[in-house]
Parts: structure tokens; C-alpha cells; sequence
């Protein structure tokens, strides 16, 4: 298997997957919900993290 990864913004291979980048965008508390639902501050939030192109998540 060829060696795509070309650092953190490069393509990276592990096994049959490929993300697009190395970037990982992990799990964490956002304080957006109300309550316990999710709401549009919250939809805007993950839309702009999205478009951000993290590789992972």
C-alpha cells in the first residue's frame, strides 16, 4: 500500500478508509442545547465544524 499521507492536511490511508485529512475533530461539550435537545445554535455549530473539513470525527 502506497504511503499517501503528506501531513496533517494530506489524504492518510488506515486500512480500507481514507479521509480526506489527518484533522480530527473529536468529541467535546458544546453548551448549545436546550436542555436535553439539540437546537439551531447547535445545527449552525456542527454545519460550520463540517464545512471546516476535518478528516475524522
Amino acid at each position: 500500500m502506497p504511503d499517501t499521507h503528506t501531513g496533517l492536511t494530506g489524504p492518510l490511508e488506515i486500512g480500507p478508509v481514507r479521509a480526506p485529512s489527518a484533522v480530527v475533530f473529536g468529541p467535546h461539550e458544546t453548551n448549545l442545547g436546550r436542555g436535553r435537545a439539540i437546537s439551531e445554535r447547535h445545527v449552525a455549530y456542527y454545519e460550520r465544524r463540517a464545512a471546516g473539513g476535518a478528516g475524522w470525527s
